[in-house]
């Protein structure tokens, strides 16, 4: 498979709904399937509450509990960044800080982000939190929750991954049935 080159900005693509919609659990599945089938994904995740990644015990909290502005740990299998901030990155920050050879940014949030998005819709009388022509496509168990967009079920993340494929011109084998790494 052809990896872009590093300067190439990988496209990004948000999901976006209300709270409980199904985001993570649909992206979840969508990302298993996209990588499964070779593709690298990197994943933003915005969180309007505070968050904690570190641990209580651990050296890297005892450190930034003393004072270090930036916590970076890392392992031969990962590396990991705590920073703190004075105002909250913005997705077009965030998004920069995506290297190496991913092919597909996905993001989860950042509505208001000027950035493509797809909307998870679920239950009756859910109304889109965005309005159609503001967004690629909608996931809902209400097939007619768009009118003018494609409606993809929560069950077809292979429907979405391809339809993601053909938008970005993302090099990837678009086999019959796609499996996940646990499916």
């Amino acid at each position: 498979m052809r990896r872009p080159a590093d300067n190439k900005k990988a496209p990004l693509v948000c999901f976006i709904g209300r709270k409980n919609a199904g985001k993570t659990a649909f992206i979840e599945k969508l990302v298993a399937l996209l990588s499964g089938a070779g593709l690298r994904v990197a994943y933003i995740k915005h969180d309007a509450h505070q968050f904690s990644m570190d641990h209580p015990g651990t050296d890297t909290f005892r450190v930034g509990k003393a004072g270090a502005q930036m916590v970076i740990i890392s392992s031969p299998a990962q590396v990991a960044c705590l920073k703190n901030v004075e105002t909250e990155a913005d997705l077009a920050q965030l998004s920069k800080c995506v290297s190496g050879s991913i092919e597909l940014i996905v993001a989860e949030g950042y509505k208001s982000a000027g950035a493509d998005r797809i909307e998870v819709s679920r239950g009756p009388g859910s109304d889109l939190v965005c309005r159609e022509e503001d967004l690629l496509a909608v996931v809902s168990d209400r097939p007619r929750a768009a009118r003018t967009i494609p409606v993809f079920s929560p069950e077809a993340a292979d429907q979405v991954a391809r339809f993601l494929a053909v938008r970005y011109n993302l090099k990837i084998s678009l086999g019959q049935k796609w499996r996940g790494k646990n499916g």
